[in-house]
């Protein structure tokens, strides 16, 4: 990878970490500060340069020191995220409330114990809200313990948990759902009455055993086995169309035993922190690749020039040619599994030019239909007049021959390829949604098959190299991951969407040039 290469792929990630809102740090395992993003200048007041190598203690209040210390401590033991809430000191010397995740990042150095990464947001308005919240609660408690008859408790209690922009549930001792606020028809597609009593944990759990466990939850709280946590936690519920939404739940103990929940949805924050852990792991697993399969070809290029002087100096009868030219053999494989390595570390050496996607479509269109068998149908919606990229024409020929083999494996029983062409312009808010990608003009290239489709946790790992679902013997793993360092090193980006039975859609985004006078670009490393 050149210099430029590398400037290129910082200054992506640099943009996105100092213009976020959220202030990011980076800490020794000692606590000083290395690094701290633009956004204290908005959350604190406070120029970047201040923190460096002081102690991040500095500044957090004394009544939250102890909980501070205790998750960095987690941090270091464990190597698991920590997420926690404390005050910090403005300039003006007002306190803000943070919410910071932190977790400990190796280093890929030896010399080095790693660091710790802690992205910290300003949710004073959140805990302002929420001891409002809290206190509307305790006002409808003291209405239901102040009343008569206990319709007349709910209906106070209603028309107050009506007014909130939350998940609102109230349930006795027993466990059984006594009131759901109107919320839940937005957060999880529910209406109130479906979930009364029994409902909540029929509907929203599938497995005998986690609704027992919700149950044994709530009826151990109300009793007083377990205390009330003071800490809100994070809980995964499904939604009536299938998707799982992330609530941040507080509980409290009301009059008679009933336990009231109130729920805030933080589905949009879990799926970026989930999609910024695996850009970094990805990052992570490139720079690793590429210096070994550096290393790996510098010795390739000694046994294979070796073997080449060997053979010309046996003659053709030697009974040790045929066990140098098995050598030689292995050793050509072996330097095309590092150039497929390479390719995923994106420190290929790629020959760009600039041309049209439909074009390179038309030329490998009859070898596509060939690997297809009768049962497959192929259908193309190729945009007429499409943008032009910058990228190497074969590269990119083999990511779309790798895709297609991939969607032709997941049918075994027949279905449909769609191979779609678009210039598409990607905002600000779409461009958030996948780490590290920039706003601008791009030209889309997608395949959507009808195949078998792919869970949560494979789509997770497809683009890592040697990963694969086929068995042994029929795949290296190294198809999609040489196909995401091509498009990364060609300044793109590649995506997929899968769910079990419902096929795969694969999205590979290419800058779109602009004023392309064509010709051929300087090859690039």
């Amino acid at each position: 990878m050149t210099a430029a290469n590398v400037d290129d792929y910082e200054t992506r990630y640099r943009l996105l970490v100092e213009n976020s809102n959220d202030m990011m740090v980076i800490y020794g395992r000692d606590g000083v500060c290395r690094y701290i993003s633009p956004a204290c200048r908005t959350m604190m007041g406070r120029e970047p340069g201040e923190f460096l190598g002081r102690s991040g203690y500095e500044l957090v209040h004394p009544e939250d020191l102890d909980l501070v210390r205790q998750n960095h401590r987690r941090v270091l033991e464990t190597s698991e995220a920590q997420t926690f809430r404390c005050r910090v000191r403005q300039r003006t010397g007002t306190y803000v409330w943070t919410e910071t995740s932190a977790r400990l990042v190796p280093s890929a150095s030896a010399e080095s114990e790693g660091e710790i990464i802690a992205v910290c947001r300003d949710v004073s308005n959140q805990v302002q809200a929420e001891e409002e919240l809290r206190r509307a609660l305790d006002y409808s408690k003291q209405l239901i313990d102040t009343a008569m008859e206990a319709e007349r408790k709910l209906r106070l209690s209603d028309q107050i948990l009506q007014r909130v922009p939350a998940l609102v549930i109230v349930s006795d001792s027993d466990g059984k759902i006594a009131y759901i606020a109107p919320s839940v028809k937005q957060l999880l597609g529910y209406e109130p009455d479906e979930l009364l009593g029994d409902g909540w944990w029929n509907l929203l759990y599938s497995r005998t055993e986690e609704r027992q466990q919700g149950r044994d939850l709530i009826t151990r709280m109300a009793r007083g086995e377990i205390p009330v946590a003071e800490i809100p936690d994070e809980r995964s519920l499904s939604h009536r169309n299938g998707e799982t939404r992330w609530i941040l739940c507080h509980d409290a103990i009301g009059p008679g035993g009933m336990v009231i929940r109130v729920g805030q949805d933080i589905t949009e924050r879990k799926n970026l922190e989930q999609q910024l852990r695996q850009a970094q792991k990805m990052e992570a697993v490139g720079r690793l690749t590429g210096g070994i399969a550096h290393d790996f070809n510098n010795m390739l290029t000694a046994i294979n020039g070796y073997s080449e002087l060997i053979l010309k100096n046996l003659g053709e009868s030697h009974p040790m040619r045929r066990d140098i030219e098995e050598i030689r053999k292995a050793g050509d494989r072996a330097a095309h599994l590092t150039r497929q390595l390479l390719a995923f570390s994106r420190k290929q050496v790629l020959m760009p030019k600039v041309f049209g996607l439909n074009e390179v479509l038309a030329d490998i269109d009859e070898l596509i239909r060939r690997l297809f068998r009768e049962d497959i149908e192929l259908v193309t919606f190729l945009q007429p007049g499409l943008g032009l990229v910058r990228a190497d024409p074969g590269q990119i020929e083999q990511v779309i021959l790798n895709l297609v083999i991939n969607a032709r494996d997941a049918m075994p029983h027949g279905g449909k390829l769609v191979i779609l062409t678009a210039d598409v312009s990607v905002d600000k808010a779409d461009a958030s949604k996948h780490p590290g990608m920039l706003p601008g003009a791009y030209v889309l290239l997608a395949l959507s098959d009808t195949g078998c489709g792919m869970d949560a946790d494979t789509l997770a790992h497809i683009f890592e190299p040697f990963f694969t679902t086929k068995g042994i013997g029929k795949g290296t793993g190294l198809g999609l991951s040489t196909a995401y360092g091509i498009i990364k090193q060609s300044g793109g980006y590649i995506y997929a969407a899968s769910e079990p039975g419902k096929g795969a859609t694969f999205e590979v985004y290419l800058p779109e040039v602009e004023n392309a006078v064509g010709g051929e670009a300087a090859a690039t490393s």
